[in-house]
């Protein structure tokens, strides 16, 4: 059986991904969130994104509640997608609703992460110099070096007070180097990011809100 695509454009007829069999999916296949029975359309975390109409658009209503969050989902198996469609002219205006995808899809440059984000759970810390400081729910604080290379990674320092290893055997492999942890990074809007952790199992995406006002812009 084939797959229901549906190409998505922002309101100013900019393509930005695609809806296939009711998940949302960027050009490139990163899934980027689902659609219910209801035509709502929700982030990966479970926030409400907006309402989909006109088949290929997502709008949010202005000044007005949004639903309570959704359980978030496992991410679906990336699908083969069809080449991008050309670009469509602007809708007109439509008042008392925003386009819901008008930061859709957006990637931070590494500036962009510098500062403070928090959720109910971790707090952390991107510095400029490329440090960043973590607080986990049940963990003790960690400290290391980060990047963001398409993918965000953390290199956790190795702590002052580990017991050191036993001198190493002749010929025997090097001590391992700390773990690095690789995140994807699946929608951003500067205020907000939605975050997914890369590893062998499947993990649940989860987001980071941003403490203070952007350092650009």
């Amino acid at each position: 059986m084939e797959a229901t695509i549906i190409p998505l454009f922002r309101w100013s007829g900019l393509f930005v991904g695609f809806l296939v069999d009711g998940c949302l999916f960027n050009p490139v296949g990163i899934y980027l969130g689902w659609e219910d029975a209801a035509g709502r359309v929700w982030n990966p975390d479970g926030s409400y994104l907006g309402q989909r109409v006109s088949e290929h658009y997502v709008l949010r209503r202005v000044a007005w509640s949004p639903p309570v969050p959704q359980p978030r989902r496992v991410p679906p198996v990336t699908p083969e997608l069809p080449l991008p469609p050309a670009n469509r002219a602007a809708r007109p205006p439509r008042p008392g609703w925003a386009d819901a995808l008008e930061r859709f899809g957006m990637r931070p440059a590494p500036d962009d992460l510098v500062g403070d984000w928090h959720n109910a759970q971790d707090r952390i810390r991107f510095r400029a110099d490329g440090r960043y400081e973590l607080v986990a729910a049940g963990q003790p604080p960690q400290q290391g070096s980060w990047e963001l290379r398409g993918n965000l990674y953390l290199t956790p320092d190795v702590a002052a007070d580990s017991p050191a290893a036993p001198p190493a055997e002749p010929g025997a492999a090097p001590a391992a180097a700390p773990r690095r942890l690789v995140f994807g990074v699946l929608t951003y809007d500067m205020q907000c990011m939605t975050l997914r952790q890369i590893t062998q199992d499947r993990s649940l995406p989860f987001t980071m809100e941003r403490e203070g006002p952007p350092p650009r812009g």
